[in-house]
């Protein structure tokens, strides 16, 4: 069995099936397979809140019977973001985001300086459910990126943590317009 990319293993579980000749194992595999899967990210509890907040207004403005969840817009910029991966990305210039990004601390700018913001706090646990096609392509992605930095140490929980995380930092800067339409329209 080769690394994994996640707690969830999708990558391995796909090729074993492929590998597997038992019949057994194809049936089994047909009867368990979900179309979402479930996985555990940390979230600063200020992030949480913020986020919660957001996904309130999507449900007010959208006038949803339904509350809009984290993981519904967790989904929304993972796939946001393999299209943009898909389009216009090498993996040199997508390590080097990502490798600069989970070093980099929140910044707030205000009359021309910037300044840094804290870590913010105790981090959360929580359960977000995103497609498994998403998912697998996601740890796809990553393992791909092993063939060029071996020793990179993204699994798929840090990548969505890193998408959620600068979107909000970017959203709370005010650099991003329309987003609780947008979220809507992609609904």
């Amino acid at each position: 069995m080769g690394r994994t990319y996640s707690q969830l293993e999708l990558l391995n579980s796909e090729i074993e099936r492929i590998e597997s000749t038992r019949f057994v194992d194809r049936l089994f595999y047909v009867l368990t397979k979900t179309k979402k899967v479930v996985l555990k990210i940390n979230i600063p509890s200020r992030s949480l809140f913020r986020v919660n907040i957001l996904c309130e207004d999507v449900t007010i403005v959208g006038e949803f019977e339904e509350k809009f969840t984290l993981s519904e817009l967790t989904d929304i910029l993972f796939k946001d973001f393999l299209d943009e991966v898909r389009k216009n990305e090498n993996f040199d210039a997508l390590y080097n985001r990502l490798k600069v990004r989970s070093k980099k601390k929140p910044t707030i700018r205000h009359n021309d300086c910037e300044y840094e913001i804290e870590q913010e706090g105790i981090c959360q646990e929580v359960k977000i459910s995103i497609e498994r096609s998403a998912a697998l392509r996601g740890e796809v992605l990553l393992s791909d990126l092993t063939n060029i930095y071996p020793n990179h140490m993204f699994q798929l929980e840090s990548l969505l943590e890193l998408i959620l995380l600068d979107f909000l930092i970017e959203y709370s800067k005010g650099n991003t317009r329309n987003v609780v339409s947008t979220i809507i329209n992609k609904l």
